[in-house]
Protein backbone atom coordinates (compact mmCIF):
# COMPACT_ATOMS: atom_id res chain seq x y z
CA UNK A 1 0.00 0.00 0.00
CA UNK A 2 1.09 3.41 -0.75
CA UNK A 3 -0.33 6.25 0.91
CA UNK A 4 1.76 9.88 0.63
CA UNK A 5 0.74 12.93 2.09
CA UNK A 6 2.24 15.68 0.48
CA UNK A 7 3.34 19.02 1.35
CA UNK A 8 0.57 22.43 0.80
CA UNK A 9 3.63 23.17 -2.16
CA UNK A 10 3.26 19.97 -3.66
CA UNK A 11 0.92 18.60 -6.66
CA UNK A 12 -1.17 16.67 -4.64
CA UNK A 13 -2.36 16.75 -1.37
CA UNK A 14 -3.05 12.72 -1.04
CA UNK A 15 -1.65 10.34 -3.44
CA UNK A 16 -2.65 7.01 -3.74
CA UNK A 17 -1.32 4.19 -6.00
CA UNK A 18 -2.16 0.86 -6.13
CA UNK A 19 -3.89 0.70 -2.83
CA UNK A 20 -6.85 -1.21 -1.44
CA UNK A 21 -8.89 -2.07 1.98
CA UNK A 22 -7.83 1.57 3.40
CA UNK A 23 -10.56 3.97 5.20
CA UNK A 24 -9.64 7.76 5.40
CA UNK A 25 -11.88 9.43 7.92
CA UNK A 26 -12.03 13.15 8.88
CA UNK A 27 -9.40 14.62 6.55
CA UNK A 28 -8.89 18.25 5.74
CA UNK A 29 -6.87 18.55 2.63
CA UNK A 30 -6.64 22.86 1.51
CA UNK A 31 -5.01 24.71 -0.70
CA UNK A 32 -2.76 22.47 -3.40
CA UNK A 33 -0.92 23.79 -6.81
CA UNK A 34 -3.36 20.57 -8.18
CA UNK A 35 -5.47 18.10 -7.18
CA UNK A 36 -6.25 17.39 -3.32
CA UNK A 37 -6.94 14.25 -3.95
CA UNK A 38 -5.36 11.46 -6.42
CA UNK A 39 -6.07 8.10 -6.73
CA UNK A 40 -5.17 4.91 -9.44
CA UNK A 41 -5.22 1.92 -9.21
CA UNK A 42 -7.55 1.75 -5.85
CA UNK A 43 -9.52 -0.68 -5.00
CA UNK A 44 -12.01 -0.30 -2.00
CA UNK A 45 -11.01 2.85 -0.56
CA UNK A 46 -13.86 5.02 1.16
CA UNK A 47 -13.11 8.38 2.04
CA UNK A 48 -15.53 9.74 5.11
CA UNK A 49 -16.51 12.97 6.94
CA UNK A 50 -13.60 14.91 4.80
CA UNK A 51 -13.02 18.12 3.00
CA UNK A 52 -10.99 18.78 0.19
CA UNK A 53 -10.63 22.43 -0.71
CA UNK A 54 -9.18 25.05 -3.28
CA UNK A 55 -7.24 22.94 -5.89
CA UNK A 56 -5.76 25.81 -7.94
CA UNK A 57 -5.06 24.43 -11.48
CA UNK A 58 -6.64 21.17 -11.71
CA UNK A 59 -9.61 19.11 -10.40
CA UNK A 60 -10.81 18.45 -6.97
CA UNK A 61 -10.46 15.06 -6.62
CA UNK A 62 -9.28 12.10 -9.25
CA UNK A 63 -9.69 9.01 -9.42
CA UNK A 64 -8.12 6.88 -12.13
CA UNK A 65 -8.35 2.98 -13.21
CA UNK A 66 -9.96 2.19 -9.67
CA UNK A 67 -12.97 -0.07 -8.29
CA UNK A 68 -14.92 0.48 -5.44
CA UNK A 69 -14.06 4.05 -4.56
CA UNK A 70 -15.98 5.19 -1.78
CA UNK A 71 -17.07 9.46 -0.45
CA UNK A 72 -19.45 9.20 1.85
CA UNK A 73 -20.40 12.65 3.45
CA UNK A 74 -16.81 14.18 1.70
CA UNK A 75 -17.01 18.06 0.44
CA UNK A 76 -14.72 19.08 -2.49
CA UNK A 77 -14.85 22.81 -3.10
CA UNK A 78 -13.41 25.58 -5.36
CA UNK A 79 -11.43 22.46 -7.51
CA UNK A 80 -9.38 24.74 -10.29
CA UNK A 81 -9.98 28.00 -9.13
CA UNK A 82 -6.78 29.49 -10.89
CA UNK A 83 -7.31 27.71 -14.22
CA UNK A 84 -10.35 26.64 -16.74
CA UNK A 85 -12.32 23.09 -17.07
CA UNK A 86 -11.47 21.63 -14.10
CA UNK A 87 -13.84 19.85 -11.96
CA UNK A 88 -14.32 18.72 -7.85
CA UNK A 89 -14.54 15.13 -8.84
CA UNK A 90 -13.32 13.50 -11.94
CA UNK A 91 -13.40 9.95 -12.93
CA UNK A 92 -11.98 9.01 -16.38
CA UNK A 93 -12.21 5.49 -16.46
CA UNK A 94 -13.35 3.18 -13.18
CA UNK A 95 -16.13 0.44 -12.56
Amino acid sequence: MLFRLSSPSSDYGIYFDSTSQSTITSVTVNSTDRKSVYVTDGDTITFKDSNFKNSSSSHGFEIADSDDIILDNVFIHNAGYGGSSAYGLYIPSCD
